[in-house]
C-alpha cells in the first residue's frame, strides 16, 4: 500500500530525472568501453565520443583510422590517413550496426558504411559528411575496366535517385533505392548495361534482377 501511494504521489519531473540518470550512465558505459588510444584518436578527429562509442558494441576489435586514398588509381597509402575511422567486423554485424545508427549518425553529420580496405580488411567505417556521394568520394569506388571513375558513378546514382549509399570497396557499391522501382523490367535493363557483371558474373539474367528488385530496394554492383 506505502510503494501505491508513493508511486501516486510522485513528483513527474523525478520520473524524468530518473531516465535522465539511466541514460547518462548508459552513455558512460559506452565511453568507458574505449581504449585510452581510441578516444585519444576520436578526440584528434574531433568524433563524438558518446556517438563512436556505440560502434563499439558491435565487437571488441580496436577502432582505428582510415587510410587515405589515392584519387588516381583507389590504391590506399601505407602511412597516410583519412578523417575517419574504421573497426574490423563481418558483413553481418556492419550491416545490423548501419542498420540500427545510420539515421542518428546522419542527423550528427557522419556517415556510416561498410568498407573494403586494403589495409585493414572489411569492416565498418565512419566519416564526417552531408550527402552519400562523400562515401564514394572517399573511397575513389570506380569501374575502371569499363571507363567509370568515380564521378560517373555518383553521377549514375544521382539519376536512379539512390537515397543512401550502404557500402563501398575499391570496384563495387551496395545501396538503397529507398523506393520500388515502377518499372523493374526496365531499371533491371539499366543496371546491366551500366554493370555487366551483375548479370554475366551473378544472377543470369535480366529478369532474375528484375525478381530481385521486385522484393527489395537495396542492391550490389561491382566491375571485375
Amino acid at each position: 500500500m506505502l510503494s501505491l501511494i508513493a508511486r501516486i504521489f510522485r513528483p513527474p519531473e523525478a520520473d524524468y530525472l530518473e531516465k535522465k540518470y539511466q541514460q547518462v550512465m548508459a552513455d558512460k558505459k559506452l565511453i568507458d568501453s574505449l581504449a585510452n588510444d581510441e578516444l585519444q584518436l576520436l578526440k584528434k578527429l574531433n568524433f563524438s565520443t558518446k556517438l563512436l562509442s556505440k560502434i563499439k558494441q558491435i565487437n571488441t576489435n580496436k577502432i582505428t583510422q582510415l587510410h587515405k586514398v589515392y584519387t588516381e588509381c583507389a590504391d590506399e597509402f601505407d602511412d597516410e590517413y583519412f578523417e575517419g575511422v574504421f573497426l574490423s567486423c563481418s558483413e553481418r554485424e556492419a550491416k545490423m550496426a548501419i542498420n540500427d545508427l545510420k539515421h542518428e549518425f546522419q542527423k550528427q553529420g557522419y556517415l556510416i558504411f561498410r568498407n573494403d580496405s586494403d589495409h585493414l580488411g572489411s569492416g565498418l567505417a565512419v566519416i564526417k559528411g552531408s550527402e552519400p556521394w562523400d562515401i564514394l568520394r572517399y573511397r575513389q569506388t570506380d569501374g575502371c575496366n569499363y571507363g567509370l571513375d568515380t564521378q560517373a558513378i555518383i553521377k549514375q546514382l544521382r539519376d536512379w535517385g539512390v537515397t543512401e549509399v550502404l557500402g563501398v570497396g575499391r570496384d563495387w557499391v551496395e545501396f538503397d533505392f529507398g523506393r520500388f522501382a515502377d518499372d523493374e523490367m526496365a531499371l533491371a535493363a539499366e543496371l546491366y548495361e551500366f554493370c555487366p557483371d551483375i548479370i554475366e558474373q551473378g544472377l543470369g539474367s535480366v529478369e532474375k534482377l528484375a525478381d530481385c528488385l521486385d522484393v527489395s530496394t537495396q542492391i550490389t554492383l561491382w566491375w571485375d
